[in-house]
């Protein structure tokens, strides 16, 4: 895996967010750009900064998180993950098999369950299936895993409850 920051990507991220807000209602983590948080040198600096504590990070978990797919038998996916100062807590795209996740600078294990949460939907991702049907899959294929260095929950008490 191979961890990136894009100040084109996170001003792309941040245009989208403006744009459509809708979209990031009722997801249960989002940091909206501010004026402060979109400044050029606070972004970039953050965003390079990053890299190494979060790449130190998979570091020391990498070895089982595959084992953990292999257990399930998914393979996991070759992507480049992609790093936010702000947005939800993940997203994948399927057209060049990359993740985007945000970081804190408090909660590192939170970026590691994204990434994990997001590879998981490239491994298991088929066009028909909605958002709702996503997401249960995923959580099905994460209680399997059972990581214990993280703390998996279930996107949602109740997949009902999410209109589509």
């Amino acid at each position: 895996m191979k961890f990136k920051y894009s100040f084109k990507k996170e001003l792309g991220n941040a245009r989208d967010m403006v744009k459509n807000p809708g979209e990031y209602k009722g997801l249960r983590s989002v940091v909206w750009p501010s004026f402060s948080q979109v400044s050029y040198l606070r972004c970039v600096a953050l965003g390079y900064l990053s890299i190494l504590p979060i790449y130190l990070l998979w570091l020391r978990y990498e070895k089982e998180v595959r084992l953990g797919f292999k257990k399930v038998g998914l393979e996991f996916p070759k992507v480049n993950c992609y790093l936010y100062n702000f947005g939800c807590e993940g997203w994948f795209d399927t057209d060049d098999q990359s993740i985007h996740t945000r970081f804190t600078k408090t909660n590192y294990k939170e970026i590691l369950e994204t990434i994990i949460h997001e590879s998981v939907h490239l491994s298991t991702y088929k066009p028909e299936d909605n958002y709702v049907q996503r997401e249960k899959i995923v959580d099905d294929y994460l209680e399997k895993m059972d990581f214990k260095f993280i703390n998996f929950k279930r996107q949602r008490l109740s997949y009902e409850e999410i209109s589509v």
